[in-house]
């Protein structure tokens, strides 16, 4: 039987091609002492803090992790309005607690934005809307612009030390992201991106990852792990944590439901986007298309799996089944759907 192609015209993977980075697909790790592993059930907890994004990136390249598997930098936007939220905290005993930051955009391209300080203390005379100061990020000179508004003596010194703190703050967010952005890149750009782990339970944050992406996968651990050792400040131990999952017919029959479990979860939204979409009046050919990519994925999540755990679980079936509960005037659309996938 000749090789089926993708939507983009590509070879489709088979249990006689599987490979991952032009690695064939084993269920064994090198160098441990054990039979044979089918990969890892993996779970994390990361505690609080800042990394620098500098050295994020260049300890991730040292590792051989691209950047792509990172979280985005930060933007000026998002450091500045974290800046403003985070200045109550930071200058408990410097401000009154009475004494409000409100943040606003001035424009709406968001090269330009702006933070106003204004005394809302009861009692205070026309204080209802005085404005103290006011800091403003211009994008094309990249700094914090500070400008009082007010000659009270009083009012000044408040400000200038707000001021402070808050391009302190600024700085600090501008070059830098949060811990728990780590975490979410390390679910979200890597073992849900990257790989075709799948979760081991309804709530997620326990995986099984395959054994064949152990390069990858150690070293975002070990990266979890210098973070834990250099800018943890608070929390939880930044840790992934791992056990072997040992090949036997036990350990292949339980991964093996659970990846049934997500191939039909996977299957099923698929199909559901695609009736909403062809409820829009769109051809079945255009909705198809649309889902290319869906329908890949799902693909290579069967493929790889049917060839870790020598199984055979199928898109095509699952779409199938499908066919049975749509109107007559969908079949066509779930037709060319399993037309399109074949493994």
């Amino acid at each position: 039987m000749a090789n089926q192609k993708t939507l983009d015209g590509d070879e489709k993977l088979s249990t006689d091609n599987a490979s991952v980075g032009g690695k064939e697909i084993h269920a064994v790790t090198d160098g441990e002492e054990v039979e044979s592993v089918l990969g890892w059930m993996t779970w994390y907890t990361f505690g609080s803090g800042d990394v620098d994004r500098k050295w994020l990136e260049e300890r991730a390249s040292e590792l051989g992790i691209p950047e792509s598997w990172l979280p985005s930098p930060v933007t000026p936007r998002r450091a500045f309005t974290r800046a403003s939220k985070m200045l109550v905290p930071e200058t408990n005993g410097i401000i009154p607690a009475d004494v409000e930051a409100n943040t606003e955009r001035s424009n709406t391209d968001n090269k330009v934005f702006y933070l106003e300080v204004i005394d809302r203390r009861e009692g205070v005379e026309n204080s209802t809307s005085d404005v103290i100061g006011k800091l403003e990020y211009d994008s094309d000179s990249e700094n914090v612009y500070t400008r009082a508004k007010t000659s009270s003596p009083e009012y000044i010194e408040w400000f200038q030390m707000y001021s402070e703190e808050f391009k302190n703050l600024f700085d600090l967010y501008n070059h830098s992201n949060r811990i728990k952005e780590v975490r979410k890149a390390f679910r979200d750009r890597f073992l849900k991106a990257e790989t075709t782990s799948v979760t081991m339970r309804p709530a997620g944050a326990v995986y099984f990852v395959p054994a064949h992406y152990q390069e990858g996968f150690e070293a975002y651990r070990q990266l979890v792990s210098d973070i834990e050792t250099h800018w943890k400040d608070s929390g939880y131990e930044c840790t992934v944590d791992t056990v072997e999952v040992i090949d036997s017919p036990e350990k292949r029959a339980m991964v093996e439901k659970k990846v049934r479990n997500s191939l039909e979860e996977a299957v099923e939204g698929i199909v559901e986007e695609a009736l909403d979409e062809f409820d829009e009046e769109k051809a079945a050919n255009e909705v198809v298309s649309e889902l290319g990519k869906e329908l890949a994925n799902a693909e290579n999540l069967a493929v790889e799996h049917n060839t870790l755990l020598n199984a055979e679980m199928s898109v095509r079936s699952a779409l199938e089944s499908w066919k049975a509960d749509v109107e007559e005037d969908e079949e066509d659309l779930i037709q060319k759907m399993v037309e399109k996938v074949d493994v």
